[in-house]
């Protein structure tokens, strides 16, 4: 993007209202984070908008930092050596803004995942899969705090509506809690509050937009 760009800058704080129940493993599971504005919730606009947004990440590489790590030098006698995660994540979003200071959406995911992995102590690998909806999402929004409409506080619920105990289906860990970061959902309902802003650049050439995320 050239010219008059644009930084977003978005902070989320959550309460959670039920205590998660503990992993037995540790994976990611892919950042959801989109740097599209409109589905940030970030407009300035009134109607309707629909969003359907598609990511697949093929995680399968061990990494020590910024390095790279083979499998063949990690031992599985005292550590987890995951072998490979590949998601399949499908969102849809629907937007409702009766004018440029207010608006509501709803955001709903769908998920097929798979994961494999050499548990500690285990000399054959345990598999799992699972598909399904995720938390859904219900924000409301204001953005009446300035005239060009580029600060925005969201505020909203997340519903328990993923399931979080999807068992390993083959292997030796057959029948164990998956590690939490892999379900669907998180098992908790929460409290989400979100502040926007977009803060213009000088026109210096291209600009990048970083962000950060986390998954439990």
């Amino acid at each position: 993007m050239r010219g008059h760009g644009r930084y977003f800058v978005a902070l989320l704080f959550a309460g959670t209202a039920m205590v998660p129940m503990s992993a037995l493993a540790c994976s990611a599971c892919g950042c959801t984070l989109s740097s599209d504005w409109g589905s940030q919730g970030l407009v300035a606009g009134s109607g309707w908008r629909a969003d359907f947004r598609f990511d697949y990440f093929d995680q399968d590489q061990l990494r020590s930092g910024s390095d790279k790590v083979s499998r063949s030098n990690v031992s599985s006698a005292d550590q987890e050596v995951q072998q490979y995660t590949i998601n399949r994540n499908y969102n849809l979003a629907l937007d409702y803004s009766p004018n440029k200071n207010w608006g509501i959406g709803i955001q709903l995911p769908w998920s097929n995942r798979s994961h494999a992995t050499l548990a500690e102590g285990d000399s054959d690998i345990s598999t799992s899969h699972d598909s399904g909806i995720g938390d859904l999402r219900v924000m409301g929004r204001f953005q009446g705090f300035n005239d060009e409409h580029n600060i925005g506080l969201q505020f909203g619920l997340k519903f328990a509506t993923g399931k979080f105990n999807d068992t390993f289906a083959s292997g030796p860990q057959t029948g164990a809690i998956v590690d939490r970061g892999l379900q669907l959902g998180t098992g908790t309902t929460d409290v989400l509050l979100v502040f926007t802003a977009s803060v213009r650049s000088r026109p210096t050439g291209d600009i990048s937009r970083k962000h950060s995320c986390s998954s439990r």
